[in-house]
């Protein structure tokens, strides 16, 4: 099997037996007993669990002194008996109030412009809505502490309303008191349902 796979056609093999099944360093061991490792080589072998990057959801105005994270829990049943879950979503999901997580912050270019007078555009297409949540709470607390923010725009798709708008009541809010000023949303499944099943004429 891993020879196979190891071969320069043995793609075909290595994306049924590995990729499509979401399998591991674990699951390989455990499905070709005939690899005897030991437990040194096998943490030579073992590669560094890489960071994971979330946007920060929240402005530093509104929450000086914590920081909010938008994070989808993946988790997929691979086969009836073998389940898939995210590494470090998973961890999260699994937190309880009060427990310490490991951390670090860095530096972006996705950032809103210096004048908060200046017009904005918000898109997030693909990328969720987290880092706008965070531009918008922060023109918000501006705008609520007097000083004069530019039109904002923005323009946020999802697949559907009821489970991926996720910060429609801030939003809402938002628009209502001013600091949006255009709201275009995009719920794409919704769209294929309508076009797939039309409603019949009255």
């Amino acid at each position: 099997m891993l020879e196979g796979m190891a071969h320069s056609q043995g793609y075909a093999l290595y994306d049924a037996f590995l990729k499509r099944e979401l399998k591991g360093l674990v699951d390989v061991l455990r499905d070709c007993p005939s690899v005897k490792l030991p437990l040194s080589k096998l943490f030579e072998v073992c590669p560094r669990l890489q960071p994971r990057y979330y946007s920060i959801s929240s402005a530093s105005g509104t929450h000086p002194s914590s920081l909010h994270v938008t994070c989808s829990v993946v988790r997929k049943d691979v086969t009836k008996k073998r389940k898939f879950e995210g590494v470090c979503s998973g961890y999260l999901s699994r937190l309880a109030v009060g427990d310490s997580v490991r951390c670090f912050t860095r530096s972006t270019a996705f950032k809103l412009p210096s004048e908060r007078s200046t017009p904005v555009i918000l898109v997030g297409a693909g990328a969720g809505i987290a880092p706008l949540r965070a531009m918008m709470m922060e023109l918000d607390h501006v705008r609520s502490a007097g000083a004069k923010i530019g039109q904002v725009m923005l323009i946020f798709g999802c697949r559907r309303k009821d489970e991926d708008y996720i910060y429609e009541d801030e939003v809402l809010e938002w628009s209502r008191n001013g600091t949006l000023s255009h709201v275009i949303n995009a719920f794409s499944r919704e769209v294929c349902d309508a076009t797939l099943n039309p409603k019949p004429p009255q």
